[in-house]
């Protein structure tokens, strides 16, 4: 509640907000057709709806990064996957930046964003 206290919950309204905005979705509209060039990975929960509501989405996006990896689904989880099964979110995370060495100096500012609260400390 503390984390939430401070953040409030702007960020995970934002997606629900950009479906509908016409000016969101022309902006996005900038990058079809480009590849995603950094290291991606999809996760998710075994028995979120979200992962089926758009068929060939997550085949999709298979091709469209150029370094996918997953996808992983976590068993016993559903759509709030950083409250159900935080540790074992934070172990595949582990897992997939374990194998891929960042380098802090393309990124910028030092900082990877993150959706994910429970593996903020991944990114810090």
């Amino acid at each position: 509640m503390r984390e939430f206290g401070r953040t409030g919950f702007q960020g995970a309204l934002n997606w629900y907000r950009n479906t509908f905005d016409a000016a969101a979705v022309a902006e996005l509209r900038a990058f079809n057709g480009h590849r995603i060039e950094v290291p991606a990975c999809f996760i998710a929960g075994r028995s979120d709806w979200g992962t089926y509501q758009s068929p060939g989405a997550l085949e999709a996006m298979t091709l469209a990064c150029a370094s996918f990896a997953g996808p992983y689904f976590i068993e016993e989880a559903g759509h709030w996957l950083p409250q159900e099964q935080p540790q074992r979110l934070d172990a595949v995370l582990g897992e997939f930046l374990a194998r891929r060495p960042l380098n802090a100096q393309r990124l910028g500012q030092g900082r990877l964003p993150c959706w994910c609260g429970s593996a903020a400390r991944w990114f810090a």
